[in-house]
């Protein structure tokens, strides 16, 4: 694509050298604004325990016959999942009191 406008050529120009960098100062902010979603310390205890059996199940999906590890596993997180929601409800009925 070819500008007339030298300001636009710059411009382009910048969004090529700096797109990146912003692309990933964007991901960053999530990420860091995700990693305080935790209103609580039991929400954050609840959150570590998934993120744990995640890892532990990409683990094991690495490794024959372990189908039914991973299917407890599964069955163990979705409680953990349903603990979370509970938790997030009672607070979130306690912030409106």
């Amino acid at each position: 694509m070819v500008f007339v406008n030298n300001n636009c050529l710059l411009f382009n120009k910048s969004i090529k050298q700096y797109g990146t960098n912003i692309y990933i100062f964007v991901i960053i902010s999530f990420l860091i604004i995700m990693s305080y979603e935790a209103g609580s310390k039991e929400c954050r205890h609840l959150i570590d325990a998934k993120e744990s059996l995640l890892s532990a199940m990409d683990a094991l999906s690495n490794i024959n016959s372990t189908d039914l590890i991973q299917n407890q596993i599964k069955d163990i997180y979705k409680k953990l999942e349903q603990m979370h929601d509970n938790r997030k409800k009672i607070e979130s009925a306690s912030n409106y009191l």
